[in-house]
């Protein structure tokens, strides 16, 4: 297994996301991804299992701005999960609500989602 090791942990978290969460066609394996701070663990410990359950990575972000890694991370993988009609249909959970991920935050990462 190799190691997922990035500058910081948002840069980790998104080298994980991309090494466990994609398929070999570099497309997101479950219906979305998951949104917590990077500063503070509560939130994301708690929402480990849930996202688990539904193979979704695990993303971290600045509490008040998005991180540039997560936001490539989220460009890169906007329109991977499809409904049956082919629309875009992919979840991003924010974890913790606007105490943990602001409004303004979790609003970029749906954007950069799209």
């Amino acid at each position: 297994m190799e190691p997922y090791t990035g500058r910081d942990r948002y840069e980790t978290a998104a080298k994980i996301a991309e090494g466990l969460f994609t398929d070999g066609e570099n497309k997101l394996v479950g219906a979305g991804v998951g949104l917590a701070s990077g500063t503070n663990f509560p939130d994301a410990l708690a929402g480990t299992s849930m996202l688990m359950l539904y193979a979704q990575p695990l993303l971290l972000t600045n509490p008040t701005s998005l991180s540039s890694h997560t936001k490539v991370f989220l460009q890169n993988h906007a329109g991977d999960v499809t409904d049956p009609e082919g629309n875009p249909d992919a979840f991003l959970d924010v974890l913790g609500g606007t105490g943990a991920v602001s409004s303004s935050t979790a609003n970029a990462a749906m954007i950069a989602f799209s």
